[in-house]
């Protein structure tokens, strides 16, 4: 069976939209929680979106509502990596993707799931998302300065 095929939808504030992809759970499992998936950066982006999609299709094979995005400023949503506030406008993407896949899937409970620099950014979401129930951090940089510094050796 082949999985739920996802939703492109730009969502977020007109002026500065952001894309997503919305992934329904299989009708044979409703589940009360929804998945959101935080990329990673850069070259990893890159390396992790095929295993991104297909963690997404999964998910969603098993009934969970996913949504997958880019981040203000990446990929293909508005704005540019120079812009300012990135941290800010991170958080606050991570913010609108919870309410998007909430509206989608009514769901109220969210696990986030991040890898590198969106682990780091799921945890500091989660602290301002009170339905945010459960974290999947996969090796998150402990703090930026070591994270840059990885950066910087390749």
């Amino acid at each position: 069976m082949s999985p739920p095929a996802a939703v492109p939808l730009w969502f977020g504030p007109p002026e500065r939209p952001l894309l997503g992809f919305y992934h329904a759970g299989a009708a044979r499992s409703l589940r009360s929680r929804a998945v959101v998936l935080c990329y990673p950066f850069g070259h990893e982006y890159t390396a992790a979106y095929q295993a991104y999609r297909r963690l997404a299709e999964m998910l969603a094979e098993a009934g969970f509502p996913v949504f997958r995005f880019d981040y203000d400023g990446t990929g293909d949503s508005a704005g540019d990596d120079s812009d300012p506030a990135r941290l800010s406008a991170w958080l606050g993407s991570i913010g609108l993707a919870i309410e998007q896949v909430q509206a989608q899937s009514g769901a109220r409970d969210i696990c986030l799931f991040g890898l590198r620099l969106g682990a780091m950014l799921a945890y500091l979401a989660a602290a301002e998302h009170a339905d945010v129930r459960e974290l999947v951090l996969w090796a998150p940089s402990l703090t930026g300065k070591v994270y840059l510094r990885e950066w910087r050796a390749l």
